[in-house]
């Protein structure tokens, strides 16, 4: 399976996550399947937004969605914790998850809420900003998907 490559869009956008299908990322960000893209989505309540998208089958998807949550609990053990597939902020839920499965390409998408504290976005009522937290789970997510579809590890 070809690596899973990471992108972060510096630039705020509005986009429907909630119809997720095959083609999402060529049509909405110009870019090509086995790409995870980190966004601030402006919708009602603004978003972290974070879309894969991968010719996969369901329980690859389901499984990287979670190493995915794993990331996040990695570099911010002592904030995040994980209830199925979300993120929880002690007993807060702060994150959306959805899942599309296709013949061509499966998705998922996890969104996690912002807060505005003095004009300045905030990642669920934290100090954290979403640019710096989004680019540091990308890298990191990358490198472990890298550890998973590059190696030239044999089974035995």
């Amino acid at each position: 399976m070809p690596e899973i490559n990471s992108l972060f869009i510096n630039d705020k956008r509005t986009m429907d996550t909630i119809q997720l299908k095959s083609g999402w990322m060529r049509k909405h960000m110009n870019t090509t399947n086995n790409t995870i893209v980190g966004f601030i989505n402006n919708k009602k309540q603004p978003t972290l937004t974070f879309v894969l998208e991968k010719k996969c089958n369901q329980h690859t998807l389901l499984s990287l969605s979670k190493l995915f949550l794993i990331t996040i609990q990695l570099n911010y053990s002592n904030i995040f914790s994980i209830q199925g597939f979300n993120l929880h902020l002690s007993t807060q839920k702060i994150s959306n998850h959805r899942f599309h499965c296709g013949e061509k390409s499966s998705l998922f998408c996890h969104e996690i809420h912002l807060w505005t504290i003095k004009n300045t976005m905030m990642l669920a009522n934290s100090n954290i900003p979403p640019k710096e937290f989004a680019i540091t789970v990308l890298n990191h997510f990358q490198g472990h998907t890298t550890d998973i579809f590059s190696t030239n590890t044999t089974c035995i």
